[in-house]
């Protein structure tokens, strides 16, 4: 947390991209916007809490994510694929 303390930011203000469970897991107890992003080694495991799922980077730009994270409001299950 010490990054975004230099930054002056929440940890509400952030996002984490995470691609396993424990990093996700971390990420939301951080109290972070956390979007998953399985690979092929960790997209069969369970994902305990996170913003947004995308199955790749490419289903959404950052300004797109940024606005969906923003009208949700609150950790949820989004699975977001194109």
């Amino acid at each position: 947390m010490s990054v975004l303390a230099y930054f002056g930011l929440s940890p509400r203000k952030a996002i984490a991209f995470e691609d396993s469970p424990n990093g996700a897991k971390s990420a939301s107890q951080a109290n972070l916007h956390t979007v998953i992003v399985p690979n092929e080694l960790t997209k069969d495991l369970t994902f305990e809490r996170y913003s947004i799922r995308l199955h790749s980077m490419l289903d959404m730009d950052l300004e797109q994510l940024i606005d969906s994270i923003e009208q949700s409001g609150k950790t949820s299950e989004q699975h977001i694929s194109k």
